[in-house]
């Protein structure tokens, strides 16, 4: 026993098994019960309870161990994963797999997918190629630069986020006691506090911030910058974005993303799911007061009646984009569309054909292929999804510099969509005069393929294009599957039966797992380019009355320049995107007759303080049309939790006009006669309150807060 002093736990268990003295063994159950991608505590998972099961091994009770009759117990979950797992071709010895256990343990919560991707990788690469990769990604996420492994688990739970956001604040913000470790990172001198905190953060959390110093300082400025990473809430959001990162790539370095899994992991799902749950929770606490403090809404009210609700969000960008494409049509606009990708070296996984005896030439050449791993992503630095982006990024600007020097300014829309293993491509729709689209086609070609041009299938897969077909419909169509896919909105009408065109999972499996996926890259998914303000369409859209030449905002205005915004108004009203188009300066022109106004907010002590006791931004507060002002907003809200008394209010308030609007008349008529003056002689206090509740609910009919309610009701019914 004294030999295994010094060792790991995991050869110190060999050790006794070798010894096979005074040990207890049990037999070992084929376990079951976990998902391959269940959070894992590595801190909590050493107890009998738990339990796995390993895909791709019949003899999972075997694995590295001789013996039938001698099965030990497994310390935890990585244990059982690792050491009863055994390729078919070849056989692993205990130092190679306990070589993989440690490391793999490493990644706090995100240990059993890693434990999974790395038997998957031994089976389809081998050995040495899975431990290459293992290898890779724990250097990536685990070791910082100085071949360290620091304190800081980028797989952590939210909990544990939280107490090191706590921590580091705390670090940043107090002297430390004389008896510790800890430098005084507190200066007199800003700068010098400033470069404490970063070098602190980077030793800390070992991520290097120094990259995207220059930007965060011209947004904020040296005391701005500090304010921020003395806030709990900010370090702690920080922390989170750095988390999403690290997941989303390690899962890339170790092939977790397949035709069956794709976008993104399961892990990184169950995060954003348990988020979404927190954040309805708080939005339905809220409750948004006006300056006299009445209660007009709840936070989920406003929120549902807003473009951030994804139902509404779709519709409104279905309705952009089928305006956009109806103008072309009108106007005969040549359209095409183009998919941009990025070079071989962007992307974790390549495709290869695979072919058996038995298939026919008539089979779907998708199910004909295989992802396998990329040497070229391996031998360039393992490039990151944002990487990719950027990359199209600057693709994209320069061809609209070009555009610009040749006077040529398409409207179009550009989408993005993430291959299976994350890497991002672009899908463009764009119209333009007959004649000019090859000169346009022409350049963005010439731009993509600037870079790698002579690798294989770089002109058959960097760039594809494709004119748009009138016959076959106006190119809405092209678009309109894309913007569904990326919207985040699952179960949209008509969707059923789709299919994902880039994986083997149902459409809207796909839809939540993309929507995981933008949420963790930070990657814009939308643009429009070439068009009026959507922003100056929202605020048109708030006007809910005819405008007249004597109203006080429209005594400004001709009477004729009246029924010029009026016209507009009444087409954003009803959604008509392409007769807000033709209205506010058409395609080709980058005049606007409206466009949006914004201020700086005040109140009675002056400008508008944000929580860092800085200067608010400024923030839409109406439109301009012909260079003169119309307000949209007269008065500031405030956001604050509800009482009990309210929450409850509400609830009744919304039953009864639930039974109102669908239920039976006569209950309704029943309840009113409870607010007769004959019942009220002799009635008791909860019908008093009921009473007032009715009365309530009649005063409500019809203001901004039903008005919110009630435009959840059909959106996506176009």
């Amino acid at each position: 026993m004294n030999n295994a002093v010094g060792l790991s736990h995991s050869a110190f268990f060999y050790a006794q098994l070798t010894a096979n003295q005074n040990v207890n063994f049990d037999d070992v159950a084929v376990y079951s019960g976990l998902s391959s991608e269940q959070p894992y505590n590595a801190e909590n998972s050493c107890s009998a309870e738990n339990s796995y099961s390993t895909e791709n091994n019949s003899n999972t009770v075997k694995g590295a161990f001789e013996s039938d009759s001698v099965q030990p117990r497994f310390f935890s979950v990585v244990d059982r994963i690792i050491f009863t797992f055994q390729p078919k071709r070849g056989k692993l010895d205990f130092y190679q797999l306990s070589r993989a256990r440690d490391l793999v343990a490493r990644f706090g919560s995100f240990a059993i997918p890693v434990a999974n991707a790395f038997c998957r990788l031994v089976t389809f690469s081998g050995y040495n190629r899975a431990m290459q990769r293992l290898q890779r990604a724990y250097d990536y996420a685990c070791v910082n630069e100085h071949c360290e492994g620091e304190g800081f688990n980028r797989f952590c739970t939210d909990d544990q986020l939280r107490d090191l956001a706590s921590q580091f604040v705390r670090d940043v913000t107090t002297i430390p006691a004389s008896n510790s470790d800890r430098p005084n990172l507190i200066a007199d001198d800003k700068l010098d506090y400033l470069a404490n905190v970063i070098f602190w953060f980077n030793q800390e959390f070992a991520y290097d911030f120094t990259p995207f110093l220059n930007k965060y300082l011209n947004r904020y400025d040296i005391p701005g910058l500090l304010l921020r990473f003395s806030s709990e809430i900010y370090v702690r959001r920080l922390l989170n974005a750095i988390r999403a990162e690290y997941v989303q790539e390690t899962s890339r370095i170790m092939g977790m993303l397949s035709d069956s899994k794709p976008y993104t992991t399961d892990w990184l799902m169950n995060i954003y799911e348990r988020r979404d749950r927190k954040t309805q929770e708080f939005l339905e606490a809220m409750g948004i007061y006006d300056v006299n403090g009445e209660l007009i809404c709840t936070l989920d009210d406003a929120h549902k009646s807003s473009v951030s609700h994804k139902p509404n969000r779709i519709a409104e960008l279905l309705v952009r984009a089928k305006g956009l494409c109806e103008v072309a049509q009108e106007l005969g606009c040549e359209g095409w569309f183009i998919v941009l990708t990025t070079p071989s070296r962007f992307h974790s996984v390549t495709t290869v054909n695979h072919k058996s005896k038995n298939d026919n030439d008539n089979n779907n050449s998708k199910n004909n292929t295989i992802l396998v791993p990329n040497i070229r992503w391996e031998e360039n630095g393992y490039q990151s999804i944002k990487a990719g982006h950027q990359w199209l990024n600057s693709v994209f600007e320069r061809v609209r510099k070009r555009l610009n020097k040749k006077k040529l300014m398409p409207p179009g829309i550009r989408t993005v969509e993430p291959h299976v293993d994350g890497t991002v491509h672009w899908n463009f729709l764009f119209y333009c005069y007959p004649g000019e689209g090859q000169q346009i086609i022409d350049i963005f070609r010439e731009e993509a393929l600037k870079d790698s041009p002579g690798e294989p299938g770089a002109k058959k897969h960097r760039i594809k294009i494709e004119k748009v077909d009138y016959s076959k419909g106006n190119g809405f169509s092209y678009v309109l599957k894309y913007i569904v896919k990326m919207s985040g909105c699952q179960n949209v009408k008509g969707t059923k039966e789709l299919t994902d065109r880039l994986s083997d999972i149902d459409f809207n499996d796909a839809v939540n797992r993309v929507s995981t996926w933008s949420r963790s890259s930070g990657i814009r998914l939308y643009q429009f380019f070439g068009l009026p303000s959507v922003t100056a369409y929202r605020q048109l859209r708030t006007f809910r009355s005819e405008l007249h030449s004597g109203d006080i905002m429209m005594r400004q205005f001709t009477p004729e320049q009246t029924e010029q915004l009026e016209a507009m108004r009444l087409a954003c009203d009803v959604g008509d995107f392409k007769t807000y188009i033709m209205l506010n300066g058409g395609f080709f022109n980058s005049d606007r007759f409206v466009s949006p106004y914004y201020y700086r907010p005040h109140c009675a002590t002056g400008i508008k303080l944000n929580c860092y006791g800085e200067e608010c931004n400024k923030i839409v507060f109406g439109i301009k049309f012909l260079d003169k002002v119309i307000l949209t907003k007269y008065f500031s809200c405030e956001v604050k939790k509800m009482t009990q008394a309210e929450i409850q209010n509400l609830e009744i308030i919304r039953l009864l006009r639930d039974i109102e609007e669908n239920g039976d008349r006569e209950f309704i008529d029943c309840m009113n006669g409870v607010g007769s003056d004959d019942y009220f002689n002799d009635c008791p206090d909860d019908d008093l309150f009921l009473s007032g509740v009715l009365s309530r609910a009649k005063q409500t009919r019809g203001t901004r807060a039903s008005a919110a309610r009630g435009s959840v009701s059909s959106a996506l019914d176009l």
